[in-house]
């Protein structure tokens, strides 16, 4: 009789501790980080809607892979990227995200069109050329893609703007910094938005944009 009465209080503590701890693990709270800021602050909303976290859920049994997949279907053009879903007890989600700034019109090799990416070439809008607002934007020539951003001109213009970070400068202030480049050669002819122009060689793109943004800085 002890025994049962022993192992009846037993089950009367698991159960009673199971449910506490399935109360107080409850997913209470969704945050949003961002690596960089993004231009709309708004966006952090939608990306807890989209993520579908689902509160009132145990913060044990999240699905961390259908939560990013939940967010890159949504932003197909990949402007927004939930890089990491992080825990923290009893009953916070906190999904680190990288949201890309579109900064580069690059030409399609359709002719009738462009991709807008971001600096680092992660993300891809398309928009007809006739629909292009060109002052938003650091508009290519002299090249064009089809459905790769993996080419030689785009691997130069890539290490020009790595080279003007360097420098300094962040990724979204470049499209009020440069009007347009074309890419030719040997070179990268940069036309900035006062209409002055930087010549960037591609034998030494790292070594020449810091001369050419220092010898403006200058002037």
């Amino acid at each position: 009789m002890k025994k049962k009465l022993i192992a009846t209080a037993i089950a009367l503590v698991l159960v009673l501790t199971v449910l506490i701890f399935s109360r107080l693990f409850l997913v209470r709270t969704v945050e949003v980080r961002f690596a960089v800021a993004p231009a709309d602050r708004s966006v952090a909303e939608e990306i807890v809607t989209v993520a579908d976290v689902g509160q009132g859920q145990s913060i044990l049994n999240l699905d961390e892979d259908r939560i990013i997949a939940n967010v890159a279907n949504h932003f197909k053009d990949n402007s927004v990227v939930v890089k990491s879903v992080e825990r923290v007890f009893p009953d916070t989600v906190i999904l680190h995200v990288t949201a890309y700034h579109p900064a580069v019109a690059v030409p399609l090799k359709d002719g009738q069109s462009y991709a807008i990416t971001d600096a680092g070439f992660q993300m891809s809008q398309i928009v007809e050329a006739d629909r292009l607002q060109k002052d938003s934007y650091i508009v290519l020539s002299g090249t064009a893609v089809d459905s790769s951003f993996n080419t030689p001109d785009l691997i130069a213009v890539n290490k020009f703007f790595r080279a003007l970070e360097l420098c300094g400068m962040k990724q979204e202030a470049m499209p009020y910094f440069i009007a347009s480049i074309e890419c030719a050669d040997r070179s990268l002819q940069v036309i900035l938005r006062d209409g002055k122009t930087m010549t960037i060689g591609l034998s030494d793109i790292n070594g020449d944009t810091v001369e050419a943004y220092r010898a403006y800085l200058q002037q």
